[in-house]
C-alpha cells in the first residue's frame, strides 16, 4: 500500500526490566545505557568514530520476554540492521532485518517502530543487536553514530484505524517582549507530538461477541505513568511516538446504544 493509505493503529508497551545494552567504542559521556533512558530522550549513545561496524547489543535476560521488535528514536543515519539470536554470537543471526529511517515531517526527526516479522508476531530470543555497517553515512556532520532511544516492544494492541485523529505539534520556547513590540523567541527543546483519538463505537449486545471493540479500546487506554509506543498508521512506521496517556479513562454512553472514549497520548520529551 502507498505510504498515504490508511493503516491499522498500533500500540505497544516497552520492556525495561532485566534489559541491558553494550555498545562498541562508546564516545566519552555517551554510554550505550543512555538508549534505555526513555524518560530523557535528549541523552543518547554515540560511537567514538565512524570507522568499521558499530553495534548496540541488548541482553534481554535468561528469560527474555515475548517481543515484536524495537522502537528507535533520534538517529543520524538512514540504514542499519536489526538482528536477534539466542546467543551473543552474530555469524548467522536467527533474524537479520534491514531497516531504514525517514524523517518524520511533523517532529523533524528520524524514528520508527521496527518489527522482526512481517506479521508482527513475537519472538523471545535472548540477544538483540543493532548493526550499523562500515561506510554508513551520517546526516548531521557528526564524527560518530547517534541513537537517542532504543527499547524493545512487548504486549501489543492493533486495531482498525479510523478517522478522526488530531495531531498537535508543540515546541518549548522562551519569549522576551522588547520595547517597540519586537519579540525574541528561543527554542528550549524538541518538537513534541500529541495524538488525540476521539473514539466512538457501538455496543455489541450479544453474549461473548467474537469481536469486542470496547475491550480493544480499553487495552489502548493505559495508565498515566505507563509509556507506550503508538504508530497511528502502520503504513508509516516512521511516524512512531513514545508517549503517555495524559487523560483519565472516560466512557460516555449515547442513549444506551453507543459510546465514546477519548484517548490523548503525549510524546515524551
Amino acid at each position: 500500500m502507498a505510504s498515504g493509505a490508511v493503516g491499522d493503529l498500533y500500540q505497544s508497551l516497552i520492556q525495561m526490566t532485566g534489559v541491558s545494552v553494550v555498545g562498541t567504542t562508546d564516545a566519552a559521556g555517551f554510554p550505550a545505557s543512555n538508549v534505555l533512558d526513555w524518560q530523557h530522550p535528549s541523552l543518547r549513545w554515540q560511537s567514538d568514530n565512524l570507522t568499521g561496524d558499530k553495534t548496540l547489543v541488548f541482553d534481554l535476560s535468561a528469560t527474555p520476554p515475548n517481543y515484536v521488535g524495537f522502537y528507535i528514536r533520534g538517529v543520524n543515519f538512514t540504514s542499519a540492521f536489526l538482528q536477534a539470536h539466542a546467543t551473543d554470537s552474530w555469524g548467522a543471526p536467527t533474524h537479520n532485518v534491514a531497516i531504514s529511517f525517514s524523517t518524520d515531517s511533523y517532529v523533524k526527526r528520524m524514528q520508527a517502530a521496527f518489527f522482526y516479522l512481517v506479521a508482527r508476531t513475537t519472538i523471545n530470543l535472548r540477544f538483540a543487536r543493532l548493526r550499523i555497517p562500515a561506510g554508513t553515512g551520517v546526516n548531521d556532520g557528526a564524527t560518530g553514530y547517534k541513537v537517542g532511544i532504543m527499547v524493545p516492544m512487548v504486549s501489543t494492541v492493533e486495531v482498525e484505524n479510523r478517522a478522526p485523529l488530531r495531531r498537535v505539534v508543540t515546541k518549548g520556547v522562551i519569549g522576551n517582549r522588547l520595547v517597540g513590540g519586537a519579540e525574541d523567541v528561543a527554542a528550549v527543546g524538541f518538537r513534541q507530538m500529541t495524538l488525540e483519538f476521539p473514539w466512538t463505537w457501538m455496543w455489541d449486545t450479544t453474549t461473548s461477541p467474537a469481536f469486542n471493540e470496547e475491550a480493544n479500546m480499553l487495552a489502548l487506554a493505559t495508565d498515566r505513568e505507563i509509556p507506550v509506543v503508538v504508530v497511528p498508521n502502520l503504513n508509516r512506521q516512521y511516524e512512531a511516538y513514545l508517549g503517555r496517556n495524559v487523560g483519565d479513562v472516560q466512557i460516555e454512553s449515547d442513549a444506551g446504544i453507543g459510546a465514546s472514549m477519548a484517548l490523548i497520548i503525549r510524546e515524551i520529551g
